[in-house]
């Protein structure tokens, strides 16, 4: 289809699922064109088409949904822009929180944790994710839950250290651990 045809598709879709496929199609058309797709006057990027299909998503959906948010914040961070959702601005980190929340194994949980920490650190200062505010500790800690052996040495080093940058202390299933007692599992 063209790209006329796929923005009629896409509003007269009988149901999400249909909704979501077009949206697919045209995020698809975007990143193969490298233009926007105008819809109703307005310029629509590949972002905002992710976002749509992420929208249409079944939330029990937990591996497509989880590949949609990382489709996201892979645009995000490629183009340096955040994506409109449900009326919020998001940037890659805030669509990697929501990759998080749909996460099903320890490798990409970890994997996630650890690049949420990185952009805390990296001038945001926490990222939302299950009601919760969870700052650059709190990734942290949320990969060292995922990591074994070496990693989760390495993990904890980076938890003291970030303890006592911070002078505070990092919640780890329930318990509050001051630097020390990060430094110990350190080792």
């Amino acid at each position: 289809m063209n790209v006329d045809e796929l923005t009629s598709a896409f509003f007269s879709a009988r149901d999400d699922a249909e909704r979501r496929a077009v949206a697919l199609e045209l995020a698809d058309h975007c990143r193969d064109h490298a233009e926007p797709v105008v819809y109703f006057g307005q310029n629509t990027s590949e972002g905002d088409w992710i976002a749509s299909a992420y929208s249409y998503t079944d939330p029990d959906d937990r591996p497509e949904r989880y590949r949609l948010a990382r489709r996201a914040a892979a645009w995000c961070c490629s183009n340096g822009e955040q994506i409109r959702y449900r009326g919020t601005w998001l940037d890659e980190g805030a669509w990697l929180a929501l990759a998080y929340r749909s996460c099903d194994d320890d490798t990409g949980a970890r994997e996630l944790a650890l690049r949420l920490a990185d952009l805390c650190l990296g001038g945001a200062v926490s990222y939302r994710v299950g009601g919760s505010w969870l700052n650059a500790g709190d990734w942290l800690a949320r990969a060292y839950e995922h990591a074994q052996g070496g990693e989760a040495t390495r993990i904890a080093g980076r938890i003291a250290d970030w303890c006592d940058a911070n002078g505070c202390a990092v919640q780890l299933w329930g318990i509050w651990h001051d630097a020390a007692w990060w430094r110990n599992a350190s080792r």
